[in-house]
């Protein structure tokens, strides 16, 4: 049922790391199956906790090559910011200070 997954917004995160995450949709043999397991990916993309937000599109295929049946599902991902920290030392007048 499902013949494409595009996933969409991805600036830091390498592609093949979330499709391993959404390769159980293709096993989809039904609608249901289909938006079950999308949801079920999203869920487990949110759990990785690298992922701001994640909204999912679903499409009928089309195009030559296009199954009557098929489904197009995007992803479309926002990633969250990384996070940064500076520390360091200070020493002076025989104070010691860690910032």
């Amino acid at each position: 049922v499902v013949q494409r997954v595009h996933i969409e917004g991805l600036k830091k995160t390498k592609a093949d790391f979330v499709t391993k995450q959404v390769k159980k949709i293709f096993e989809a043999t039904t609608f249901g199956e289909a938006l079950a397991y999308t949801y079920e990916a999203r869920e487990n993309l949110q759990n990785l906790e690298i992922f701001k937000d994640i909204d999912i599109f679903i499409d009928t295929s089309s195009g030559p090559k296009s199954h009557p049946d098929g489904l197009d599902i995007t992803f479309t991902i926002e990633e969250k910011k990384l996070l940064t920290s500076n520390i360091g030392t200070q020493v002076g007048n025989n104070e010691g200070t860690m910032v």
